[in-house]
């Protein structure tokens, strides 16, 4: 997603120089545009509905879809995604296309040549064709929900389009299958064994296993078999073509010998990059055989996360080892050709060269500094389990939403491939239950923790269903998962990967196992949570220090009494966050070099500082004094950076100076004439390693703990009553910024507060913001 909002800002390169220059015609315009806003009352009239549909916009702009077939359904939330989510929806299959210089120009050209290279969209070309019927048919209809909504559309086209000068093409059936691709992407285990491929040759096996301690001991840290390749060079070159996502989330079910009801709670809330829009979109759709409640993804019909009045779900992920790098000769035998025409506005059409190996495409052709860093001999090929002929995924998520039980929700997710999540169910019987569902190589020769040669390693298979970790009404009732470890420690774990760090969810359990009984409104209190657990472990290198000068005297003071709560309006979390960015810089950089990316690691830090001395000493002599002394500079570093950014008065400082949200337009935010107008910031609680996620990047100067990532989407689900069941997104139901939905559940969001998604329509009448009525 983070890959979406990024590119939509490319999206807007060219126009913004214009209006940097331009700002009295745009507000006029702005202003014009804020007058032709389509309103939510009325009839439509849209071709190929079986009976009428009537949607109720609740008090929030929520739109509730009560229709007679699952189909019509479709066809109208087809409709009204393309309203309110078109600019978002173009970008998202633009990008999924490698199209996107067909609009910027050469600018996005890397980011297509790399698109184009993985063949994303002609994969979902095809997978379209293979559909069940039933699923087809689903696809077919929202598919001509939007193009009947494009044909004739009931307000003005998005802002982003009349400042590209840009009409959009029709809708296509693979334009809504390429957004499960795009997906696939989050997971991305390939950077990972290319940053360990490029950190093993300029650092050694010894000094690499120290920054990954927890890798198996028997991981094997050779790339003697993958030689011939600068590894250092290609990472470099490869890093910036796909920006990575911050995926994260929490999820836990209680089983009814937990609740206050007699019947499960589960609750979920997927972090990812902050954005507004939302990358989801919260509605409700009843007809008669189906209930589906929660939260959508703009571009697709199926729910992706809610409930559907039988079965909860929610999302965790893994980081599991999805994917690998191998490396083939030049010349390898049975390389597929192929020649992608790339269109570039203001630019000459540009012809990239796709080769495919037998492991799959070629990446390092994406660019000619990655082909120079693979060198005249070498090709590096990308083998991931999302880039298969066949895609189960689509047929898989409209199984799920579905099912009636946990039984069969689980029987669904045996045809899901990628990305690998981990999945938490609930159901009205009773019971709870979680699998790790995806597909996980099976993997001969090598490990899979670095980049291999294609003649040392290679894929036998998939790990099967059976195997992979899950479970169903576990004996305590309750399960957990943070993005840690599923794999209890000491067993074989099939995931691979690189598991978060336990400290979210350790707290979630000392929250869960201090109440003998739970409901639903004590769940809003976990999920508000805001006690960092790295900041009690790394406190006491801190507090340890003797004082110096009496500002050290006054920050010491305040932090062997701080609690370890991110409080936006209290200056312990500044100090300790900022030290810890420091300590970080100060073991690291020097080591690094070019490949030291900044950042907040705690656990790395932690296991440094407690083992690993001689990354104190530049000299690499173990002296642990040496640690002290960096703790030492760190924290004076931190001091005198925070002193001229808030003033010499420590009680002056607060947290939410420096930890803000930015909750206006994503894009518009940014253009300096308008951005009065369409930026909006507000200080929070919480930090990258509280439940409460709210995580800065901890890199650059100027706004390194600004809150970039956390739980854009929450649901906490009432098995004994689903209609109780409670949810928010971040933003409103409209991604356009001159629309009176565009921000409604931004106040909800910021207060840790929910909205039921209940009644009929005649129950959401008095309080609604609009009925629509939608005829054949």
């Amino acid at each position: 997603m983070g890959l979406l909002r990024r590119t939509g800002r490319l999206l807007l390169v060219l126009p913004l120089i214009v209006l940097s220059v331009a700002g009295g015609a745009l507000a006029l315009l702005f202003g014009a545009l804020s007058l032709w806003q389509s309103g939510r009352d009325g009839e439509v009239a849209l071709p190929g509905l079986s009976a009428p549909v009537e949607v109720v916009h609740d008090a929030h702009g929520v739109p509730h879809l009560f229709a007679a077939t699952e189909t019509d359904a479709y066809r109208v939330l087809g409709w009204l995604h393309a309203r309110d989510r078109l600019a978002q929806m173009e970008a998202q299959r633009r990008i999924g296309a490698g199209r996107t210089a067909e609009i910027v120009g050469a600018l996005s050209l890397p980011l297509d040549r790399f698109m184009r290279t993985l063949g994303l969209h002609s994969q979902a070309e095809r997978a379209y064709e293979t559909l069940p019927p039933p699923v087809r048919a689903a696809v077919d209809a929202y598919t001509a929900g939007v193009n009947a909504w494009l044909e004739r559309p009931t307000g003005p086209l998005p802002v982003e389009f009349w400042l590209l000068w840009h009409r959009p093409e029709p809708w296509r059936p693979a334009d809504t299958l390429v957004y499960g691709k795009l997906m696939s992407l989050l997971g991305g285990s390939w950077r990972n064994d290319l940053r360990r491929a490029a950190l093993l040759e300029k650092l050694g096996p010894e000094r690499l296993a120290d920054l990954f301690p927890d890798d198996p001991p028997d991981a094997p840290a050779t790339l003697a078999a993958a030689d011939g390749v600068d590894w250092v060079r290609l990472a470099a070159a490869l890093s910036g073509l796909l920006p990575a996502e911050a995926a994260a989330s929490n999820w836990w079910a209680l089983a009814g010998s937990r609740t206050a009801s007699g019947r499960p709670i589960l609750v979920n809330d997927p972090h990812l990059n902050i954005q507004v829009p939302s990358q989801w979109y919260l509605a409700r759709i009843v007809t008669p055989d189906l209930t589906l409640a929660g939260a959508f993804a703009p571009g697709v019909p199926f729910l992706i996360m809610g409930h559907n009045g039988h079965v909860a779900w929610g999302f965790t992920t893994p980081y599991s080892d999805t994917e690998d790098l191998f490396v083939l000769p030049a010349d390898a035998p049975g390389i597929a050709v192929r020649t992608e025409t790339i269109g570039v506005r203001f630019g000459r059409t540009v012809q990239h060269r796709v080769r495919v190996a037998a492991q799959g495409p070629v990446l390092s052709d994406v660019s000619d500094a990655a082909t120079e860093a693979a060198g005249p001999d070498r090709m590096v090929a990308l083998a991931s389990a999302a880039l298969r002929a066949a895609d189960p995924n689509v047929a898989a998520t409209w199984a799920l939403n579905r099912a009636r039980s946990v039984a069969e929700a689980r029987e669904a997710l045996k045809g899901y491939a990628a990305p690998h999540q981990n999945v938490v169910l609930a159901d009205t019987g009773g019971h709870i239950g979680f699998v790790s569902a995806g597909l996980i190589p099976v993997r001969e020769g090598f490990g899979g923790r670095l980049p291999v040669a294609a003649e040392a390693g290679r894929w036998t298979g998939f790990v099967p269903f059976e195997s992979l970790p899950q479970a169903v009404d576990p004996p305590d009732a309750l399960l957990v998962n943070a993005n840690n470890r599923v794999v209890p420690a000491g067993r074989p774990d099939p995931l691979g990967g690189d598991a978060a760090e336990p400290w979210r969810a350790a707290r979630i359990l000392e929250l869960l196992e201090g109440r003998r009984v739970h409901d639903i409104a004590g769940q809003e209190a976990i999920l508000a949570d805001i006690l960092s657990k790295p900041a009690q472990a790394l406190l006491p290198y801190l507090t340890a220090l003797p004082p110096e000068m009496p500002l050290e005297a006054d920050a010491l003071g305040q932090l062997r009494v701080w609690n370890g709560r991110m409080r936006a309006d209290r200056p312990e979390p500044l100090i300790f966050e900022w030290w810890l960015k420091e300590v970080h810089a100060a073991l690291l950089r020097d080591e690094l070099g070019d490949l030291y990316a900044g950042g907040l690691d705690a656990r790395l830090v932690l296991h440094l500082l407690r083992g690993r001395p001689d990354w104190c000493d530049d000299t690499g002599t173990p002296r642990r004094e040496d640690c002290a002394a960096i703790v030492r500079r760190a924290l004076r570093t931190t001091l005198e950076t925070l002193k001229e950014r808030h003033g010499p008065h420590l009680v002056a400082w607060d947290w939410g100076w420096e930890h803000r949200v930015e909750t206006g337009h994503a894009l518009l935010a940014r253009v300096p004439v308008l951005s009065w107008w369409f930026s909006r910031t507000r200080a929070t609680d919480g930090g990258f390693y509280t439940v409460n996620r709210a995580g800065g990047s901890g890199t650059g100067e100027r706004r390194p703990f600004q809150h970039v990532h956390g739980a854009v989407f929450r649901g906490i689900y009432d098995l004994a009553d689903l209609d109780r069941s409670r949810f928010v997104v971040l933003g409103g139901p409209s991604g356009d910024p001159l629309s009176p939905l565009f921000d409604t559940l931004t106040p909800v969001w910021a207060a840790g507060r929910h909205v039921m998604l209940t009644g009929d329509a005649a129950a959401l009448a008095p309080t609604a913001r609009g009925r629509e009525l939608f005829r054949p």
